[in-house]
């Protein structure tokens, strides 16, 4: 549950605090770099956080969205991860150590089926959609998504450090 907490609140700037920005689709033809390194840096902590989970990107992205746009329920995203984090996976992992006692071979597999794998990335998606809705950024999902697919595709237009150089520039201005 941590290294969930950790990505939905990545660009999140804490439950007090009003949200600021403005949320937008984009437009295609016209990057928005703020949304990009936002997608970017989301991208790569999920990537990194979640890698043993081979989530599915798309139904993040669709979560993403759906949570920025307010069509899914925050509270039921929070409680399906919750359930899942404490309780399912917790239990698979007990069942796997049982398992690997009697075979040394066996690999751990932390969701039942695809429809899980969907289930799971949808809410982390709600989740770190709605978490973005407390942030200052005026966000363009197109390009947020954009940032994020490439990100964990490890094939991020921007290098590293330029990405930080335009966060730092960006909070040091606003």
């Amino acid at each position: 549950l941590a290294a969930l907490v950790c990505a939905a609140m990545m660009v999140a700037c804490g439950s007090e605090q009003q949200p600021t920005g403005k949320v937008t689709k984009g437009d295609p033809n016209k990057m928005d770099t703020l949304s990009y390194c936002v997608g970017a840096n989301l991208g790569t902590g999920v990537r990194m956080q979640f890698a043993e989970f081979n989530l599915d990107v798309k139904s993040l992205k669709d979560g993403i969205v759906d949570g920025l746009l307010e069509k899914s329920s925050a509270e039921d995203a929070f409680n399906t991860l919750n359930t899942f984090f404490r309780e399912t996976l917790q239990n698979r992992h007990t069942d796997f150590q049982a398992l690997r006692e009697h075979d040394s071979t066996a690999v751990f597999v932390p969701f039942a089926d695809a429809e899980e794998t969907a289930k799971i990335s949808t809410a982390l998606g709600v989740d770190i959609g709605s978490n973005m809705l407390k942030s200052p950024y005026d966000i363009q999902y197109y390009w947020l998504l954009e940032g994020l697919q490439n990100a964990t595709d490890e094939d991020v237009k921007l290098s590293d450090e330029a990405i930080q150089e335009f966060m730092r520039n960006y909070h040091t201005v606003v």
